[in-house]
């Protein structure tokens, strides 16, 4: 992206004062005044388009990009490198991610919903969801999957591609809620499609043989971590629990899997998370390796895993690498004192507030709150930002 900024950059030096010369040469011919270049109007912004996503086909003989607008639809070109071939499709201009089969064959890429589409859906009050659109390189046939938001490759294997619906629109939020959705395994050669229920994340290993789901259906009934292998259709449960799974990391050989479960705790503000690491997914039993820090002397009292930083395992296969952060607990002795602290800092703000009360309406209280630089919990925002 920066190259291509920098290279329409020199050429717009170079071109710039070119067209002045020529401009110049004009008006020195005789009876011809030079007409002045036209000043850019807010109307013209509409016509810049930014280039993005830029992507290369492994092979390198296929270039991928989308042309967006600063407003109406975008343009996503697929192009061979050195050929004549040359496909272009009308995608909305939200529309991301863009990607190629290990084989070079496929191109994938996720479209949000058209203008007109948007617009008719804010009369209506309803969601305008995306698609994606598979398509086959060699003739520029599409495959267009509605109401999906993402998808990936069966690594090298390029055997098939697996979409992610997105979540019905009528779904509850919050504890009530869910987040697994469908996705769909869609075979290349056949076309040959297979609904998965209740995947909230999905990943494929290196080779393509192994597709890791993370399992989220409702009231958590079956939630768990699957393997399934795309060259006999058999699944593999892990681990199945009243729990969420989520952060689901492979081993750039693909041959060990890691990932976090998280935990609802009564005792803690967020929920509580585990360590699951799995290896030797060939055997009947596949070695795995559990880090719970309630039962776990090697990590502190007070702290727990950290689900900012994705677990991985190390070279050797003899440890699993992740973080830990503190845990906060419900009602617990340092909240109450904050809690305590800040009550009184709001009692004195209501005082100054009254002892200015008498002044005019138009005129702020001036107001000065000094915190020392070791206090050990931090202050509201609102204190933080003033009055």
């Amino acid at each position: 992206m920066i190259r291509l900024r920098y290279a329409a950059c020199v050429l717009f030096l170079f071109a710039f004062p070119i067209a002045i010369a020529f401009s110049e040469q004009k008006a020195d011919s005789p009876g011809k005044v030079a007409k002045p270049p036209r000043p850019l109007q807010i109307s013209d912004a509409r016509q810049w388009k930014q280039i993005s996503y830029i992507s290369f086909s492994p092979d390198a003989k296929w270039c991928g990009y989308m042309l967006a607008p600063g407003e109406g639809d975008a343009t996503v070109v697929v192009q061979q490198v050195e050929g004549d071939k040359k496909y272009t499709f009308t995608a909305g201009r939200n529309s991301w991610r863009l990607g190629f089969s290990h084989d070079s064959q496929w191109a994938a890429f996720c479209s949000s919903a058209l203008e007109k589409d948007v617009k008719r859906a804010e009369k209506t009050k309803k969601p305008a969801p995306g698609k994606v659109v598979l398509v086959r390189l060699e003739n520029g046939k599409q495959t267009e999957f509605e109401k999906a938001d993402m998808f990936a490759f069966a690594g090298e294997a390029a055997t098939g591609i697996a979409v992610h619906k997105t979540a019905p629109a009528d779904r509850p939020s919050g504890a009530e809620g869910w987040s697994g959705r469908d996705p769909i395994l869609h075979e290349l050669a056949s076309g040959k499609q297979l609904n998965m229920g209740n995947v909230d994340a999905f990943a494929f290993n290196k080779s393509g043989k192994w597709l890791a789901l993370a399992i989220d259906a409702k009231d958590k009934s079956g939630n768990g971590v699957h393997l399934f292998d795309t060259t006999s259709s058999r699944v593999v449960v892990l681990e199945s629990d009243q729990a969420e799974y989520r952060n689901l990391s492979w081993t750039k050989e693909g041959d060990a899997l890691a990932l976090l479960k998280a935990v609802e705790s009564k005792d803690y503000e967020n929920k509580l998370h585990q360590l699951l690491a799995f290896c030797d997914l060939d055997a009947k039993e596949p070695s795995r390796v559990h880090v719970d820090p309630a039962h776990d002397p090697g990590i502190p009292e007070d702290m727990t895993i950290s689900p900012n930083r994705w677990p991985t395992w190390t070279r050797k296969r003899d440890a699993v690498l992740f973080g830990i952060h503190d845990a906060k607990k419900k009602n617990g002795p340092e909240q109450k004192r904050k809690e305590q602290e800040l009550s009184e800092s709001g009692k004195g703000q209501q005082k100054e507030q009254q002892v200015g009360a008498g002044q005019e309406a138009d005129e702020e209280d001036a107001q000065l709150v000094i915190w020392h630089w070791k206090t050990d919990y931090e202050q509201s925002s609102g204190v933080r930002r003033g009055r």
